[in-house]
């Protein structure tokens, strides 16, 4: 009973203030005209405030002023998305929700109780708020026989007997379940169904046949992952516009796919593959990625944003995508494809200060420590003592590091008393007073670190100096494992 009530805390509007967007969208599901009135005998101001979800977001839909009969009337020959609603009630942005499906015409003739609004002329928002009632009595129903089995549960003693409570708790979540079952079975189309359905967590088979525990919880977390979206209408019009998808499309991609580059990029293929065809899905969540991976803000979601790239905006699957504005992120693409982890950094000519040649593949190390750096960065000065303190470590370890002074043309000759004054004799030191090495490696800002293996395979990148000790212990632990796993 606990989990199924706690299921439904979605259905509750949390923030404690309405926030207002200006967001312009190009195209609507519901074609036909729409008129919904509001309509309270207790709401006196003189505005209304409608709005609706998209994504994580809260927009406003509409400002809507009292008429001479005294109602807030939203109406309009354009068009109306289904959806999740909400009505802003002023002074205190006191917000309801409503949905809208196949009805474009209703009234709301009372909000006296924002728990049960009264609907004039829609079964959708009866059997919304009809749910919420149900829910809320079996909560108050629920909540003293948690209360009081947590009780027991935590005294010491354990001689206080809640069979009874136990057995109404369960009794109380199959009355709920077979209540959602009837909701699903009669009103199949509806988007409370939907909106009930998808906020429902799948059920996960106990594997009883396995023995061992550990195996047993891989193959529930294999299975919960697999079948996670199973309770979703993926093609549904409404999947971003309300306010729980949203949130099951990010604890699915936080909090049950590995956070490395390979397996977020195998999973947002597949994920794409469950909404192709839902035009407004798709296109949320390509602009939600291409910004949240292109920020540079977490280690390795470059390859994720080169990715989406080559394989969604460049392959034609984004005909909305203005080109303008593509051909910058596609530069920034350009830019990040040669040096993405895993891929085999480029064969760089560089300079010693005696004008000497070194290509960057001629040196001879297990790993190599790639550091960009410029003798007026700040964040160079910072970073480089726990650089230096590293290289002294691992000095006998047949560990290099190969520093490239950024300074070009007449500032050039300025790297060389930096390199003595950051104490980076033991370096091997370089410059490119032409900067040639820019044509293969963007270099934006300094410092910029790439830990590269004996091959030059970049193995991370664009990580803290200060965490130079940590990030290479774990580097060690990564290809020690894959050593024993092929072994």
């Amino acid at each position: 009973m606990n989990n199924t009530l706690r299921r439904f805390s979605i259905l509750k509007f949390s923030p404690q203030t309405f926030f207002i967007f200006i967001f312009t969208l190009c195209y609507f599901v519901v074609n036909a005209q729409y008129s919904i009135k509001f309509k309270s005998p207790n709401y006196k101001d003189s505005l209304l405030l409608v709005g609706y979800y998209y994504g994580d977001k809260q927009l406003v839909k509409d400002s809507l002023f009292r008429n001479k009969e005294g109602f807030y009337e939203m109406t309009g020959k354009d068009t109306l998305r289904n959806g999740l609603y909400m009505a802003v009630l002023k002074p205190n942005n006191t917000p309801f929700q409503f949905l809208v499906q196949d009805e474009k015409n209703f009234t709301v003739t009372d909000t006296s109780n924002l728990a049960r609004p009264v609907f004039k002329g829609s079964v959708e928002n009866d059997l919304f708020y009809d749910f919420i009632a149900y829910i809320s009595q079996k909560r108050k129903e629920a909540d003293p026989l948690k209360a009081k089995i947590e009780a027991a549960e935590k005294d010491s003693t354990k001689t206080v007997d809640v069979s009874k409570e136990k057995e109404a708790l369960d009794k109380l979540d199959k009355e709920v379940k077979a209540y959602q079952q009837k909701v699903y079975e009669q009103y199949p189309k509806s988007l409370t169904t939907f909106i009930l359905k998808g906020s429902n967590d799948i059920e996960v088979p106990k594997f009883e046949e396995e023995t061992d525990e550990k195996a047993a919880q891989l193959k529930k977390y294999y299975y919960y992952r697999s079948h996670f979206f199973d309770n979703i209408d993926m093609k549904n019009p409404s999947l971003i516009y309300n306010n729980f998808f949203y949130n099951k499309v990010n604890d699915y991609f936080t909090k049950l796919v590995p956070q490395a580059p390979d397996s977020l990029i195998m999973e947002t293929d597949l994920f794409m593959q469950k909404i192709k065809g839902n035009e407004d899905a798709e296109r949320f969540f390509l602009s939600q990625w291409i910004q949240q991976y292109g920020n540079g803000k977490f280690i390795g979601t470059d390859a994720l944003f080169v990715h989406l790239i080559d394989h969604y905006f460049k392959a034609g699957k984004t005909p909305w995508a203005d080109p303008e504005k593509m051909e910058k992120l596609y530069r920034y693409a350009d830019d990040w494809r040669p040096i993405l982890i895993g891929k085999t950094i480029p064969n760089i000519a560089l300079y010693k200060e005696d004008s000497t040649l070194i290509q960057l593949h001629q040196v001879k190390a297990d790993y190599t420590l790639l550091v960009f750096w410029a003798p007026d960065c700040g964040h160079c000065k910072k970073a480089m003592p726990f650089i230096v303190d590293w290289e002294e470590k691992h000095r006998n370890d047949n560990i290099k590091i190969v520093s490239v002074c950024t300074f070009a043309y007449d500032k050039e000759p300025q790297c060389w008393p930096g390199v003595k004054e950051k104490k980076m004799e033991n370096f091997i030191n370089t410059s490119d007073k032409d900067q040639a090495y820019r044509r293969y490696i963007s270099v934006p800002s300094t410092p910029k670190v790439f830990l590269l293996d004996k091959n030059k395979k970049i193995l991370i990148k664009d990580f803290s100096a200060e965490k130079i000790d940590e990030v290479f212990e774990e580097v060690l632990k990564t290809e020690n494992a894959m050593k024993t796993a092929k072994s």
